[in-house]
């Protein structure tokens, strides 16, 4: 209340006239009027120097001119001179406080670009005071007071920001839109050549990066630019523009790898490109979800952005707009969703930042919610347009794009690459990632198009699913803090199941290589050993954590209508070796019960116990322990 009074004693004061002698374009002679319109025409025709001299000209002759202190305060704003362009400003109020209130607007603009925000608010303020018609740009200022209040605090409170030019990979040319394979050993991103864009790919080899080379299965004559690789470096996706498949303007494109080369690129389609602007995409760690930038129908504001998932038979679903949340009746743009799975890095220019395009982040804190969208602050944002900032899989190195002069002395006025250590505050959930490698037991050769599917055990949802590639392989990253069931199908081989707790792996953040094996269907009989089987403490009670791993089992079981099914159940050495022998036929006996109630026959099925007598590992230590507390199941053909 004591700020609003101040700034309403302030607007009564100064609403006077200091020299009632001042002129105007109407009352100055027609000789000094005549060259303050040759400096508006080489205003209006952007000749700033030019108009510049003109106007200069007018007050060396009459310095009470207060239109032409008007106009070069006007275009030393244009020019960024703005202390010079205050100057002007200052003498135009001592003629008149109010001869024309936008003085005050531009003024506030002008002391927010020099970082002195309190007079900025003061002189926002006045203008809103004396505003009455002009709706659009009251609208305007009412936005630009709350971005004082928060840049003057953000640079009281500032983050730690040391930028590096990323070595090799910028040029005398603009470099922008990076995307990262999982392990960060990859790089593509966008190089404009005079008005050509076209995507450029690197790798890290030891702590540098290979000097960069066009793509040149993907580039054009078109433009290409804005790539989201996926984490395993197998899928490209793209935007380019006015391409003759186009479905209007920029639309998305996807690539793949094969044998080492990039297939011809193909329109992502009528259900994720409309007639209007998408670009900017971004893939999950999981590859299974496709963010990106859109004007499309349905938009909030101007950009927003958007996602999508991949459907069982590789098509994408209709895209979803992120919400409010998120999106603002201004611009939101280059979606960046860490590894992690959560945490989404975004820029803005509808938030309240620093004035211009603004990076954030946000946390997914449930099923399509987000949490507030926090501000990275100052000076990763600045009064400038910040934007693609993208975060290693270690959470700890993050990469943007600027051509900000303030960094690092930057004299090219291009676009570069730069990476700092991002602040603990700003990072992403701790995750890891992984190198899975299906093999044959016997032949230890790789398997290709196994089928992989990871589940939360503690929801029971699907976190992951894929095929291997032609090595066995595939790329993933796991957030720390779950336990997480894996499940291996392939057509003649055993099913395998296994499951680990990612807060017990080693926190290193190198990528993790990991190694399954498969093994060959036998004719006539076959051992399988479910890990995901689980009970509570001594008590027959199955776990939620089962239920996902007990309806794999029945579909299988279903399949399979030529088998029967034994069933039986083994414990660790805790406790009298009777107590172990009945807990596990009854265990044995609760999962028998499940797939009669599933629909499996029970003529089909037989029960057994064999408590701790067949171990399979060592009790002397937890992990033995959990290990021999399984349970097996042995699918015999009907004789």
């Amino acid at each position: 209340m004591k700020y609003v009074l101040i700034i309403i004693f302030f607007y009564n004061s100064i609403h006077v006239s200091f020299s009632q002698n001042y002129k105007t374009i109407n009352t100055i002679s027609a000789k000094i009027l005549k060259v303050y319109k040759k400096g508006d025409q080489a205003y209006k025709e952007n000749q700033l120097k030019l108009a510049e001299e003109y106007f200069k000209k007018t007050i060396q002759k009459e310095n009470h001119f207060i239109d032409s202190y008007i106009k070069l305060a006007s275009i030393n704003y244009d020019l960024a001179k703005y202390d010079q362009g205050i100057r002007y400003f200052q003498s135009a109020l001592q003629l008149d406080s109010f001869y024309n209130n936008k003085i005050y607007y531009t003024l506030a603009l002008s002391y927010y670009q020099i970082k002195k925000y309190d007079s900025a608010k003061v002189n926002m303020e006045i203008y809103l005071l004396s505003e009455k018609e002009n709706s659009d740009l009251i609208n305007k200022a009412k936005r630009f007071l709350p971005i004082y209040s928060f840049a003057d605090s953000a640079i009281q409170h500032q983050v730690d920001f040391k930028p590096l030019l990323v070595n090799n990979l910028n040029s005398s040319y603009s470099e922008f839109l990076p995307s990262f394979t999982g392990d960060g050993k990859t790089i593509v991103f966008t190089r404009r050549i005079r008005d050509n864009e076209d995507l450029y790919i690197s790798y890290k080899a030891d702590t540098n990066w290979t000097f960069p080379q066009p793509i040149k299965e993907l580039n054009s004559i078109y433009n290409e630019g804005a790539p989201a690789i996926s984490p395993d470096g197998n899928i490209l996706i793209f935007t380019s523009c006015d391409r003759r498949d186009s479905y209007g303007g920029c639309d998305l494109y996807i690539s793949k790898k094969i044998n080492g080369k990039w297939t011809t690129a193909i329109n992502l389609g009528e259900k994720i490109n409309s007639a209007s602007f998408e670009s900017q995409a971004c893939l999950t760690n999981n590859g299974n979800e496709l963010y990106f930038t859109s004007n499309r129908k349905g938009s909030i504001g101007g950009k927003d952005i958007w996602f999508s998932k991949k459907l069982q038979n590789n098509s994408w679903s209709t895209p979803q707009n992120l919400g409010a949340k998120i999106n603002t009746i201004w611009d939101e743009e280059c979606p960046f969703m860490h590894m992690d799975g959560r945490t989404l890095y975004f820029s803005s220019d509808g938030h309240i930042g620093m004035g211009s395009k603004d990076i954030f982040y946000s946390k997914l804190i449930g099923i399509h919610q987000w949490s507030k969208p926090q501000n990275l602050g100052y000076p990763i944002n600045t009064p400038n347009d910040e934007s693609s900032l993208r975060v290693d899989f270690n959470g700890a190195t993050a990469y943007f794009v600027s051509d900000n002069e303030s960094i690092l002395n930057n004299q090219t006025k291009n676009l570069d690459i730069y990476q700092f250590d991002l602040p603990k505050v700003l990072r992403p959930n701790h995750s890891i990632y992984f190198e899975i490698t299906v093999k044959d037991k016997l032949t230890l050769l790789p398997i290709e198009k196994a089928f992989v599917k990871i589940v939360n055990l503690q929801t029971n949802q699907v976190f992951f699913q894929d095929h291997t590639d032609i090595n066995g392989q595939l790329f993933i990253s796991i957030p720390l803090g779950n336990i997480l069931g894996i499940h291996i199908t392939k057509a003649k081989y055993v099913l395998l199941s296994d499951q680990f707790n990612s807060l017990e792996l080693n926190l290193e953040y190198y990528p993790r290589k990991i190694s399954w094996f498969l093994t060959k269907e036998d004719e006539e009989e076959q051992s399988i050993v479910l890990k995901n089987i689980l009970f509570e403490s001594n008590s027959v009670k199955l776990r939620d954590e089962s239920i996902f791993e007990l309806n794999e089992l029945y579909l299988m079981i279903k399949q399979k209508s030529n088998f029967n099914i034994v069933i039986i159940g083994h414990t660790d050495n805790i406790g009298s070796e009777e107590d172990n022998l009945l807990l596990s036929l009854n265990r044995a006996q609760v999962v028998g019960d499940f797939l009669v109630n599933k629909g499996i026959l029970r003529e089909r099925i037989s029960c057994f116990g064999k408590g701790e007598s067949n171990p399979i590992d060592d009790n002397l230590n937890e992990e033995g322990r959990r290990n021999n507390r399984r349970t097996e199941f042995i699918l015999s053909k009907n004789k």
